[in-house]
């Protein structure tokens, strides 16, 4: 989000007054706080408490900006791991287009092979271009759930700071001190 989320806010039994989130999620309550499972049905009935609920307003409060330094650096060249694997897959996998021979083959090991590299190279193409979209925003915001044992997220988006290294790395939080970043994400 572009603007601070709105903040979610309890009555003194425990119940939800006002949802916070999305400008939309305060008009629509489209998405409950903690996620109705099947494992937790009754999870639209959680009481909450001050201290949960101030720290999910906490964490959705925080502003973060995009580390062009790292951006810069990722999209020039490739990289490799010390496995000798791409650390960013700019390309599906060249033999792509024999996914189906290897299908009627039953050629699993090499379907396996291709579908995990075109799923890594979907989520890393995913990150990369949502920090494209952000590079010039001065900061950015990550809405923040819970699951229902209590457990937080960030926002469902690929670039957020529980995501993988790329995403990680391309994160940083927006205040300074001193004209430094205080915290940064950075995986290097």
């Amino acid at each position: 989000m572009l603007v601070k989320p709105l903040h979610w806010e309890i009555n003194n039994e425990g119940d939800i007054v006002e949802y916070g989130g999305t400008y939309s999620n305060k008009k629509y309550k489209l998405e409950p706080l903690i996620s109705n499972t099947y494992k937790n049905p009754l999870a639209k009935n959680t009481k909450f408490n001050d201290d949960y609920i101030n720290t999910i307003n906490k964490l959705s409060s925080n502003a973060y900006k995009i580390n062009r330094d790292v951006f810069d650096i990722i999209t020039k060249k490739e990289y490799y791991t010390k496995d000798n694997k791409r650390f960013v897959i700019f390309k599906p996998h060249e033999k792509s287009s024999l996914l189906s021979s290897y299908l009627n083959e039953k050629n699993y090991v090499k379907i396996n092979e291709i579908v995990s590299f075109n799923s890594k190279y979907l989520y890393d193409n995913s990150v990369l271009n949502i920090a494209r979209l952000m590079l010039n925003v001065d900061e950015f915001y990550l809405t923040v759930f819970a699951d229902w044992r209590g457990r937080m997220y960030t926002s469902r988006s690929a670039l957020n700071m529980q995501g993988g290294e790329l995403a990680r790395g391309l994160i940083m939080f927006s205040f300074f001190f001193f004209g430094m970043p205080i915290f940064s994400f950075t995986a290097f």
